[in-house]
């Protein structure tokens, strides 16, 4: 790292899922959030790491577009979930009970777009119950 460079503040936020026993002798799940913090640089602030971290800046090949897979497509159709396309990210909200998924477009290939709505479509089952 070069002296006088400044990083930047990463934040990791999660939980953990850890069994205590009550006072009663009742074993319950307690949900423990936590956060962590990193500094961390850009590779073209730091001499010396090998030629790899740096990149090229190369021409990007043209990409080709992407086909959709009718057999997901119809899967997720068939859920009956309120799905919206747009926005930046994929995620569910609870209060309005809707599944947000990127553009297909977005995507590197149709199997990544899949994996993704299927991990958005398994927190909107949870709420089913």
């Amino acid at each position: 790292m070069r002296k006088g460079e400044k990083s930047a503040l990463v934040v990791y936020a999660n939980a953990i899922e850890r069994t205590v026993e009550t006072e009663a002798g009742e074993e319950i799940e307690q949900r423990i959030p936590f956060m962590k913090s990193y500094s961390v640089f850009c590779a073209d602030q730091i001499d010396g790491l090998p030629d790899h971290f740096y990149g090229q800046a190369q021409p990007a090949e043209p990409k080709a577009p992407l086909e959709r897979l009718a057999e997901v497509d119809a899967f997720f159709a068939n859920l009956g979930a309120d799905i919206r396309e747009g926005d930046n990210r994929a995620f569910y909200r609870l209060d309005e009970d809707m599944i947000r998924m990127l553009p297909f477009a977005a995507f590197v290939s149709a199997e990544a777009h899949a994996t993704t709505f299927a991990h958005e479509c398994v927190h909107w089952t949870r709420q089913l119950s």
